[in-house]
């Protein structure tokens, strides 16, 4: 080999050896290059993790507060509502006190029929918009035939739909819609609670009487239950007729008076009343649908 030929040999080895050891330096450095962005990388995952939980945790804080106020609100609104209701109660007491009833007179009269029948006169009042009417056992009992007569004058044929003598109530029925009147909570009523009761005593059609409780758990002979005591006027074809506390709801069926005693009425219990008629519509309607499957 000659000299110039070494010449360039070694030449080209040193720059072989040079050439290895930049690619060299380069790779450490990308290398190195690429664990300082990873780093970086969690960090930032890291930071944003921490940004996320502050978020949630401020998003729980934010939604806490909200159901503390809708809580609050709620609460409020149910408090306004009640204090309404006994406003609401407590100006239908004044308007009774200062003999002004006809605010009650003209929510409970549409609901109170007459009942004429072959063996006299009777009082109901509707307690279903499908057409139900609970009057006493006595009105209809062994009749053979009877009408509706509603405080509008309309004019229905009825259905007997259940009665029972003991509890001295009956069920009827009319193919028409007639506005309901609810039932209060009898337990609620108290010696001294003003009354009204509407019927069509001897006749004399849709007629209004005022008075009080004078008793409510007074037992008589043969009766199942505890009567009210009141000293509401109850005559002939008064029997049937709702007994109407001052926030308009039926808190008893009046059925007797004591021959020969003035102001001495008794009303059969709304919660009794509630229990018989549930019961009788329940059984018609099922027998309704028996007979129209039938058919």
């Amino acid at each position: 080999m000659s000299d110039s030929l070494k010449n360039l040999v070694i030449v080209l080895l040193i720059i072989q050896i040079v050439l290895v050891g930049y690619v060299g330096y380069g790779s450490k450095l990308a290398y190195d290059k690429f664990n300082e962005l990873q780093g970086s990388l969690s960090s930032f995952k890291m930071e944003m993790n921490n940004v996320i939980t502050n978020i949630n945790g401020k998003i729980g804080i934010v939604e806490e507060d909200f159901k503390k106020s809708a809580s609050s609100l709620t609460s409020s609104i149910q408090n306004l509502e009640v204090e309404n209701k006994k406003l609401d109660k407590s100006l239908k007491e004044v308007q009774i006190k200062s003999q002004d009833f006809s605010s009650i007179i003209e929510e409970t009269l549409e609901s109170v029929v007459s009942i004429q029948t072959n063996l006299g006169l009777g009082s109901g009042v509707v307690v279903s918009n499908e057409g139900y009417i609970v009057t006493n056992h006595h009105v209809i009992d062994g009749i053979n035939a009877g009408a509706i007569i509603t405080y509008k004058k309309g004019n229905f044929p009825m259905r007997i739909v259940k009665k029972d003598p003991k509890l001295d109530l009956a069920v009827i029925a009319i193919e028409g819609k007639i506005k309901p009147l609810d039932f209060a909570d009898s337990d609620l009523v108290k010696v001294g609670d003003r009354v009204i009761a509407l019927g069509n005593p001897s006749g004399l059609s849709f007629s209004v009487t005022e008075g009080i409780i004078s008793q409510i758990n007074r037992e008589l002979p043969g009766v199942p239950y505890g009567s009210f005591q009141t000293d509401v006027p109850i005559n002939p074809g008064n029997s049937g007729g709702p007994l109407v506390g001052i926030e308009g709801k039926i808190i008893g069926i009046n059925r007797l008076k004591i021959k020969g005693f003035e102001g001495l009425g008794f009303a059969i219990p709304a919660d009794v009343v509630k229990k018989f008629i549930t019961q009788a519509i329940a059984e018609d309607k099922e027998l309704l649908e028996k007979m129209k499957q039938g058919n």
